[in-house]
């Protein structure tokens, strides 16, 4: 695919062909995990898709990092009841008085650069001592931090032990600013790394 001669509209139409065709057989036990049901629409929203192939239960080989929480802590408790350790974060919620003693939230968010109540993946994964961990699942739900955050996940390879990906997109800027070809570079580097798209839903929540 040659990106390099695209617009930025042809890169908007791949991208969203790209997304809308899972490679349904890269999975063989595919299970939804989590989210809240939003009476109002009559969706469930929050849910996150994680692959059970190969997928270990022993505590000391199952990590999940997830980011953006809000009042939804539905997935980090199931994998948590699954014995995984979680390490949750976000810089918009306090923490219950209680949660499995293998959570673990800290009141910070993520971004590109440290900042007071910002850090970036990779220094929170060397504070963690994880750096030669193989983290299981990665969650990311962040209001548009992801935009940014990805390519420089991508470039500094900080996704090499991360095994599988549940990500919201907040695509609305780039509509608005019509910018979709650093997005589809970043999708097929995602390829090159070694991953596959296996589900997508569009938020019905989010309109």
């Amino acid at each position: 695919m040659d990106i390099d001669s695209m617009s930025e509209a042809e890169a908007r139409e791949v991208l969203y062909h790209t997304l809308a065709r899972p490679h349904q057989g890269v999975c063989r036990t595919l299970k939804r995990l989590g989210g809240i049901w939003r009476q109002r629409i009559h969706v469930l929203d929050g849910d996150k898709f994680l692959c059970l192939d190969n997928f270990s239960a022993r505590n000391d080989e199952c990590l999940v990092y997830s980011f953006g929480v809000n009042d939804d802590w539905s997935f980090e408790d199931i994998v948590a009841s699954m014995n995984c350790t979680v390490f949750m974060y976000d810089h918009t919620v306090s923490p219950p008085r209680t949660r499995r003693k293998n959570i673990h939230f800290t009141k910070k968010g993520i971004s590109t650069s440290p900042s007071p109540d910002m850090d970036t993946l990779e220094n929170y994964i060397r504070t963690n001592n994880h750096t030669n961990r193989g983290i299981r699942y990665l969650k990311v739900d962040v209001e548009g931090m992801e935009l940014q955050t990805l390519p420089q996940w991508i470039e500094d390879g900080v996704l090499s032990n991360v095994e599988q990906i549940g990500m919201e997109l907040h695509l609305t800027p780039l509509h608005n600013k019509d910018e979709f070809l650093f997005l589809l570079e970043a999708v097929i580097d995602l390829y090159l790394l070694g991953f596959r798209l296996i589900s997508f839903e569009a938020n019905v929540e989010a309109g």
